[in-house]
């Protein structure tokens, strides 16, 4: 995106033709501030000057700022002050030496044949007229300009790169996101489906069919949700019934799970599938995996502006491996879409395993909290 953007800026280097209005207005606007000062207060000015003349002279120089303004802002553009290093910045003041000297050379002559236009004056003594005064105004005020254009290019160039960094921080998000919901999507259908398989190799037949059916129910709501990042608490617990129902045609009895959810609202957004990776941690890590019976214990509640969620099972007789990498996804996943403003911590409470959460309200389109 920013070699894009880049070659885009390369592309149109020129001045828009918003800017050069503005500029446009900000010189016309001096010499009718200068007009009005003179028609106001003449004795400042030395008497009422001859309008015509007045206008002519000044109405040139306006339009010479603005066009001078406009080449310096497109020449800037394509070749932008560099002060990283001092050559580089010593460079850089030379060649802004060098336009103030030229620009106000050039101010001084088409003055000076202006004066010699308007008044019976000879060249050479329009020149001495306006030295050193009138060319050292000129060489300062072209300094000036040379400056003023810098610090625009330079605060636009600031305020493209942090919408850049914004657009950039926002995809990587979002791509994030992806990428932990693509890595917990098939994990989630191939022991899915291993249920299914075995029900078949039993010739459950049945119960097959009401599996796959439930199957088909998951990945519907899957697809439905598509892209976005938070649901609602009813379809979040829906989606995990569904799955317990699953794997209770697997694992029969010995799996029992109870969940508690009195007082929190079926419309309150959580993260799509945020139950889910907790069932299956305690399922395949628990004391199912090692044939024993698991109850599983999920208790939710909503506090003010906060969601707490807590969820216990007992604890299987030793670790084994891939133990904790749905808990450090959900982390990320978390992280990813509240900062740091939301909770999580896990670990054994005696002969059980708990995995508390407190998550704050959250809307689809605000961004991550920050620490």
């Amino acid at each position: 995106m920013l070699a894009d953007m880049t070659s885009a800026a390369q592309s149109r280097p020129r001045v828009s033709r918003a800017e050069l209005a503005v500029i446009a207005a900000l010189f016309w606007g001096s010499v009718l501030v200068d007009a009005a000062e003179q028609a106001l207060a003449p004795e400042l000015g030395g008497g009422v000057p001859s309008w015509p003349h007045f206008l002519i002279k000044r109405g040139a120089l306006a339009v010479l700022w603005t066009f001078v303004a406009a080449a310096l802002m497109t020449y800037y553009r394509r070749r932008p002050a560099d002060f990283e290093s001092r050559a580089r910045a010593a460079r850089t003041l030379l060649v802004a030496l060098a336009f103030s000297t030229l620009i106000s050379a050039t101010f001084s002559a088409v003055t000076a044949g202006l004066l010699t236009l308007l008044r019976p004056l000879a060249l050479a003594e329009a020149l001495r007229r306006m030295w050193p005064g009138m060319i050292v105004y000129e060489f300062f005020t072209a300094w000036q300009v040379i400056v003023a254009v810098h610090a625009y290019l330079s605060y636009r160039q600031v305020t493209a790169k942090k919408r850049e960094s914004a657009e950039l921080a926002l995809r990587l998000r979002g791509a994030e996101l992806a990428l932990l919901r693509s890595q917990l999507e098939p994990h989630f259908l191939f022991n899915t489906l291993n249920s299914i398989a075995s029900l078949v190799r039993l010739d459950r037949k049945q119960e097959a069919t009401d599996a796959l059916h439930r199957l088909a129910a998951l990945l519907r709501g899957v697809l439905d949700a598509g892209a976005q990042q938070l649901m609602p608490w009813r379809w979040e617990r829906e989606f995990s019934s569904m799955y317990v129902e699953l794997q209770q045609l697997r694992f029969a009895e010995l799996l029992t799970v109870e969940l508690d959810d009195e007082g929190v609202s079926a419309h309150r957004e959580v993260p799509l599938l945020l139950l889910q990776p907790l069932l299956e941690n305690a399922i395949q890590h628990g004391a199912l995996a090692d044939g024993a019976r698991c109850h599983i214990s999920v208790r939710a509640r909503q506090a003010e502006a906060r969601l707490h969620v807590a969820v216990e099972n007992p604890r299987g007789r030793e670790a084994r491996p891939g133990s904790g990498m749905g808990l450090v996804n959900l982390r990320s996943r978390l992280r990813a879409l509240y900062g740091e403003a939301f909770e999580l911590s896990y670990g054994p409470k005696g002969e059980h395993f708990v995995v508390r959460i407190a998550l704050p309200e959250r809307d689809l389109d605000e961004e991550p909290a920050r620490s």
